[in-house]
This record gives structure tokens, C-alpha cells and sequence, in this order.
């Protein structure tokens, strides 16, 4: 019954420690406050993004595939546009 109180004592003992050693971590710095500031960011990360050797490509190649769906959106209106006037 000792030796079983005294494990709980320091399995407490260590959880503790544990816990108050992982409070101390680094803090992370505040977002940016200014708009100006967040727009900054986001176009380095958007940069850092484009540039990385693992998935760089993957973006690049689905900013192109946005742009393919905006012409063909595009085309598919004027399309529709025709198709009514041609109607009346």
C-alpha cells in the first residue's frame, strides 16, 4: 500500500513537471496587426510556396489550371450569350 502511494506520489511528481516544463516553451509571435502587414505576409508565403522544390510544381500547375477554367468560363458565357440572342 506504501509503495503504491509513493508511485502515484511520483508518477504526480513527473506529470507536473512535465506539464510546467511544457508551458515554458517558446512563445509565437503576434499575428500582424495592419492589413498592410497581413497582405505582405501572404505574398511571401504564396512566394515561398511557388518556389519550393517539393510542391512549388503542384501550385504552379493549379494556378495554371485556375486560369484555364476562367477562359473556358469566359468562353461558355459568351457561348450562352449567342445561343439567347440567336434565340429571340
Amino acid at each position: 500500500m506504501v509503495n503504491a502511494l509513493r508511485h502515484i506520489a511520483i508518477l504526480l511528481a513527473l506529470a507536473l513537471a512535465v506539464l510546467t516544463l511544457g508551458a515554458c516553451g517558446k512563445k509565437s509571435e503576434p499575428l500582424p496587426k495592419t492589413t498592410e502587414e497581413r497582405a505582405a505576409d501572404k505574398a511571401a508565403t504564396d512566394k515561398s510556396v511557388r518556389d519550393n522544390a517539393v510542391w512549388g510544381a503542384q501550385v504552379q500547375s493549379l494556378d495554371k489550371a485556375k486560369g484555364v477554367q476562367a477562359t473556358v468560363d469566359t468562353q461558355a458565357e459568351d457561348t450562352r450569350k449567342k445561343i439567347e440572342d440567336s434565340s429571340k
